[in-house]
């Protein structure tokens, strides 16, 4: 599997789809405080990039020049113009599904959350189709009453 199609796919994870959000885990109720806002949140964005909406993709984004995307220890993306331009990368028409499980939420300051999940996305259907799967992060920032992604993160074990 090529460098950009697994950074892609790993995106999609996020990134990356069709696949739902777990379940939030977390503790007592003023640390839930805006955790089902950001399950919903993610869930839409991985809904976004299965399905290409470039438009939902970018909104998802922080546009201030924040934005950064890491993937196995190193800087991958720095804007949502790579992101986009990694995703046509893969064939039109290509499924992309994205699991997350044990999601949790950890709220920072008034406008800030920090999220952490499994994840497992599958690229393809048939005997051509690949997996992978690890940890995905998150460093998200409310922003014009929604949340945006200002910092995204993914490793995955690596194959020995």
């Amino acid at each position: 599997m090529s460098a950009t199609a697994r950074a892609l796919a790993l995106l999609a994870v996020v990134s990356g789809m069709l696949g739902g959000c777990a379940s939030p885990q977390g503790g007592s109720a003023p640390e839930l405080t805006g955790v089902s806002g950001v399950a919903a949140f993610l869930d839409g964005y991985l809904r976004a990039i299965e399905g290409r909406d470039e438009v939902s993709i970018r909104n998802s984004y922080d546009a201030s020049g924040r934005f950064a995307w890491l993937e196995d220890g190193k800087l991958r993306y720095r804007s949502v113009d790579e992101v986009l331009a990694g995703l046509r990368s893969i064939p039109a028409g290509t499924p992309i599904r994205t699991t997350l499980t044990n999601l949790v939420v950890v709220p920072l300051g008034g406008n800030g959350a920090h999220a952490r999940a499994s994840f497992a996305t599958t690229i393809g259907t048939g005997p051509t189709a690949f997996s992978f799967g690890g940890a995905i992060t998150f460093a998200l920032e409310r922003q014009h009453g929604t949340w945006r992604i200002v910092v995204g993160h993914t490793s995955s074990p690596a194959r020995r």
